[in-house]
Parts: C-alpha cells; structure tokens; sequence
C-alpha cells in the first residue's frame, strides 16, 4: 500500500510504502510521485515495507532523474530494502538516508 500523510512538520511530502509492494502497488508509488511533480524534494519511506517489486526501483529511477527534483529514499540500514538500493547503486540517482531527521539535512 502507497499512503501520503500529510505533516506541517516537514518541509516536504513523504509518501509511505507499507507491506508489500508488487507491480500494482509500483504503480501507486508512480502515481503518488507524479501528484507531487511541483515538489523539489519528495521523501518515500520503506520503513514499514515488507516485499518490494523490482519494478519499484524503476519508478525511484525515472523520478530520481527529473530535472530540478530531489529524491529521497528512506531506508533503514539494517534493512534487506537499503541492500537492494546500495547494491542497486542508486546513490547516484536518489539520495538514501536511515530517518527523516536525515533527510532534512
């Protein structure tokens, strides 16, 4: 599941992926992304994911490449997610971080 909780104590939208996230829930991702296209900076956070579709690293790819856009991916280190993003190499592409207080940084 894809979920967007709006908060007034970040300067940013995080967009939250929860359980398992296949094909469809992908899709959702892009579709969450896209709504905050004006957004310089958009957070997604895998805390809370249990499965992730391959397909869900090609959405964090194209969005991670628009132009005047920040990605950020928040991952947990111990977590298999930030294994799959470090041995994904997506640093070049979208900036991985462990919490949201370093995401603000």
């Amino acid at each position: 599941m894809i979920a967007y909780e709006p908060t007034t104590s970040l300067p940013f939208p995080v967009v939250i992926a929860r359980g398992e996230i296949d094909f469809a829930g992908a899709r959702a991702l892009e579709d969450a992304l896209l709504a905050f296209d004006a957004e310089p900076v958009v957070v997604v956070s895998f805390e809370a994911c249990t499965f992730l579709d391959p397909s869900v690293l090609g959405v964090l790819v194209r969005h991670g490449q628009r132009p005047a856009r920040r990605l950020i991916v928040l991952a947990p280190p111990q977590s298999a997610f930030r294994r799959v993003f470090d041995l994904g190499n997506l640093a070049g592409v979208v900036t991985v971080v462990a919490s949201i207080g370093e995401a603000r940084e």
